[in-house]
């Protein structure tokens, strides 16, 4: 008999006999208010918890559905959904991104964003629910990456194989695997799927912002004023804080913010170090302010991440 381990994923399911209602599939999709349609409590629902990656699996009939702000407040606005179709299609728009997802294909989406899918027939997918800061950690352009547009079935075969390993896998050799390495192999297929995926610059503003952030990244854990970007952008003060505000931060929140991602890369991958060097290093006036700045953006200490296994 499989011994089962104390961190190992888990699997959230029904019966398959047993059909639920659309406040099921509400209450695990992040504050996707479903609206029911004519077959309203036909919806096959299953949720993987490993480590800190959901899996939720979905067949539902034709449907609809919304997400207000008043949906978002209520939610665990910390991650990004990655939505892949397996049978079916759904026409969705989240965050003024808009697309067609058809068999194979994945769509990114912002839980902190608002937005509206249809389902016009029946549709099978899973959605994979991953960290924001594992993203903010790989890239400075994840507002780009998630207008970029469906990621087609090539780019998501890998994590689609895994998937549906842990699908067929049954609940007693599940409950015998260890949750940090199969997470880790998810993040891994993720970055495999969206590395390199990006939108055109279809205007000058997206073209000048990408100047921007590349610009702050240079000369990090330099701090980098208004003033430095205008004088590289060949602009006013004024046009950088508005660069800043089209896209809901600051120039100083985003700074601050990429100091601490590249911060949380050392913690990793340089235990000798101490918690105290590497702020310091990262341009963080003691360990203390660091530590305050690290919590309030990743909702732990520098300590805790750094005693969470790989």
């Amino acid at each position: 008999m499989a011994l089962a381990l104390p961190h190992a994923p888990s699997r959230l399911a029904f019966g398959a006999d047993t059909p639920q209602s659309a406040e099921v599939v509400t209450g695990w999709h992040y504050g996707w208010r479903v609206r029911q349609g004519s077959d309203s409590d036909a919806y096959r629902v299953r949720r993987y918890e490993i480590a800190d990656t959901e899996v939720v699996y979905c067949d539902a009939p034709a449907c609809s559905g919304t997400r207000t702000s008043g949906d978002i407040a209520s939610v665990d606005d910390s991650r990004i959904g990655l939505l892949i179709v397996t049978a079916g299609r759904e026409r969705v728009e989240v965050g003024g991104a808009a697309a067609e997802i058809g068999p194979g294909q994945a769509f990114l989406w912002d839980t902190r964003a608002q937005g509206t899918f249809v389902c016009e027939a029946g549709l099978t997918k899973y959605t994979v629910f991953f960290p924001r800061a594992v993203l903010e950690g790989w890239t400075p352009y994840l507002a780009d990456l998630l207008e970029a547009g469906p990621l087609p079935p090539a780019r998501t075969l890998a994590i689609r194989s895994l998937i549906g390993a842990v699908e067929s896998t049954s609940d007693t050799d599940l409950a015998s695997q260890s949750a940090a390495p199969l997470a880790s192999a998810m993040r891994e297929l993720l970055y495999l799927a969206v590395d390199g995926h990006t939108v055109t610059p279809s205007d000058h503003s997206l073209e000048r912002w990408r100047r921007a952030i590349d610009f702050v990244e240079s000369r990090l854990p330099a701090s980098t004023t208004a003033e430095n970007v205008a004088e590289h952008l060949h602009v006013s003060v004024r046009a950088v804080y508005q660069l800043f505000a089209d896209r809901g931060t600051t120039l100083r929140s985003h700074v601050r913010s990429r100091r601490l991602h590249r911060a949380t890369r050392d913690l990793s991958g340089h235990p000798e170090r101490s918690i105290g060097e590497i702020a310091a290093g990262w341009g963080f006036a003691d360990q203390a302010s660091f530590t305050k700045a690290y919590r309030a953006e990743f909702g732990v200490t520098p300590g805790v991440h750094r005693r969470r296994p790989a």
